[in-house]
């Protein structure tokens, strides 16, 4: 009796995906060159989820029953930190520039959304806005992504309030001649006289008389970002 014994061709089990994955997500792993699987996990498909790191393995077998085994780690990979520090928390049109500062860690780039359309990148930056007074707050936003393209965000809202001047020269030379125009404003002497009322700005006159040069006080109200009054009382000094 004559039998022909023929040895079963050699075959690769391929396993395909990331073994990294970032922080709070999961990895897809496909495998391929067999007829049937097992995974660890005791999945039996070709593919498999993993959420959670550590070491796995899978055992294919081909249509006889020939097996092979792999064992892989799968590692993951923390997001950036996210801690950052502002020079200010709140803006106005002369103090106009913000610098803002992030953890520097080795690997990861930053950027800055700035929250008036433009971006800066940097562990540090330093931004100068155009505030023409009808801005309430911008909203600034951190995405700082790792060299293995995982990416963390945090943003932080930057208040806007009006530029008021300690000073101001109404002398009719077009120059610093109206005080606060356009927001609500109320102006006392000292004696607690009320000189003006109203949102146009003072000119600095009172029943069509110019005010001597002195120390006023004022009361001011506007809107903030969320459509609440705010309160501002200080001094400003009129010089002729």
């Amino acid at each position: 009796i004559f039998r022909v014994v023929a040895e079963e061709p050699d075959w690769q089990l391929v396993i395909e995906g990331d073994t990294t994955f970032c922080e709070g997500e999961a990895t897809y792993l496909l495998a391929d060159g067999a007829a049937c699987y097992l995974w660890s996990t005791g999945d039996t498909a070709d593919s498999v989820y993993l959420s959670e790191p550590g070491t796995y393995s899978i055992t294919g077998a081909n249509t006889r029953g020939c097996e092979k085994s792999a064992t892989f780690n799968i590692v993951e990979v923390p997001v950036p930190g996210l801690g950052y520090t502002l020079s200010k928390n709140t803006l106005d049109s002369r103090n106009n520039q913000l610098i803002c500062s992030s953890e520097n860690e080795a690997g990861v780039q930053y950027v800055w959304d700035m929250g008036d359309g433009s971006t800066e990148t940097g562990s540090t930056v330093q931004h100068t806005y155009n505030i023409s007074g009808n801005e309430l707050a911008y909203t600034i936003i951190l995405t700082a992504t790792s060299q293995y393209g995982c990416a963390g965000n945090a943003s932080v809202i930057v208040d806007v309030v009006p530029f008021v001047p300690n000073v101001f020269t109404p002398n009719d030379d077009g120059i610093n001649d109206i005080f606060m125009a356009g927001i609500e404003l109320e102006i006392f002497d000292r004696n607690g006289l009320s000189l003006y009322k109203g949102s146009e700005g003072w000119n600095g006159r009172y029943k069509g008389q110019t005010a001597d040069p002195d120390t006023y006080f004022y009361y001011i109200s506007y809107p903030d970002r969320f459509g609440q009054m705010q309160i501002r009382k200080g001094f400003v000094t009129l010089v002729r």
